[in-house]
């Protein structure tokens, strides 16, 4: 039962971050005593709840200014401060450095973010650390923006309809190369650059464009699962494990490989999918 309300918690909260609830707005609007939300989101998150919704907002806050041209005031704003300043203050109390240092630095320092509690990191797998060398894979490439609004949700599902396409009947196991970047025409969107295709071959290639991901240390994990937890997977590497080991995400490409189904699945009749994933990282 308390499992159940912890739960209702932190989505009411995760559903209000921008206007930083209050203990008393939580309980009113889950229908629970103050104290009682704040003994049950303490036992089963191991803080304070007032900590939790700081640090949570804190890391939207960064997110907006690595992967968005929005103005630092319009963060501000979008997250009920009271003015440019204050906002500053508290990044800067977080993170370390103030929001147009982070926005300008030359790596991304995830060390300050903090992922959602919740039960979903338990499912997936533990990374290792490994050397690549170059690839160069044939494919083709295609580039859409998403809202950090959006989710990744909203990111895996064109994957997912890519896959779909490719896949079936194929004899190759089908990559996905990524990267980020702020939308070029709209302040407030990210924009996904990828390229699906196959590692080049003596064979004749079905495609023109060509794309190289470039040799270098990598965070791997290898994945067996429903697309529902593999969803999860790019949200728990960066975090959760690259504030962990101290790793921020280098210049590059993450590289996914799905390999081909072998009519297997996860209960239901969902389909089974195995992916490996490598993130190109570097010691902060």
């Amino acid at each position: 039962m308390k499992e159940k309300v912890f739960n209702e918690i932190v989505e009411w909260i995760e559903s209000r971050l921008t206007i930083n609830p209050s203990v008393e707005d939580i309980a009113r609007g889950v229908g629970y005593s103050r104290r009682s939300v704040y003994n049950i989101f303490h036992e089963y998150a191991g803080l304070p709840v007032g900590k939790y919704i700081r640090m949570r907002r804190m890391t939207l806050a960064a997110g907006k200014l690595r992967l968005t041209h929005q103005p630092i005031s319009s963060i501000a704003c979008s997250l009920h401060f009271d003015s440019h300043q204050t906002f500053s203050r508290e990044f800067k109390k977080a993170f370390g450095r103030c929001p147009s240092q982070y926005r300008h630095s030359a790596y991304w320092d995830m060390s300050a973010l903090y992922q959602k509690v919740g039960p979903q990191g338990d499912r997936l797998p533990v990374p290792w650390l490994c050397f690549l060398e170059e690839q160069t894979f044939s494919g083709y490439g295609f580039t859409y923006t998403l809202s950090l609004a959006e989710g990744i949700c909203a990111r895996k599902n064109v994957t997912r309809r890519k896959i779909a396409a490719e896949m079936p009947g194929g004899e190759r196991d089908i990559y996905i190369l990524s990267e980020f970047s702020p939308a070029a025409n709209n302040l407030y969107k990210v924009t996904i650059g990828s390229f699906i295709g196959a590692p080049v071959s003596s064979r004749e290639l079905p495609f023109r464009e060509i794309r190289v991901a470039k040799r270098g240390l990598y965070l791997g994990m290898e994945f067996s699962g429903s697309w529902e937890d593999y969803v999860l997977l790019s949200n728990n590497v960066y975090m959760k494990h690259l504030p962990e080991l101290g790793l921020y995400r280098r210049e590059g490409y993450d590289i996914e490989r799905f390999v081909q189904p072998q009519n297997v699945t996860s209960g239901n009749d969902r389909p089974y999918y195995t992916i490996q994933y490598f993130v190109p990282v570097a010691y902060l």
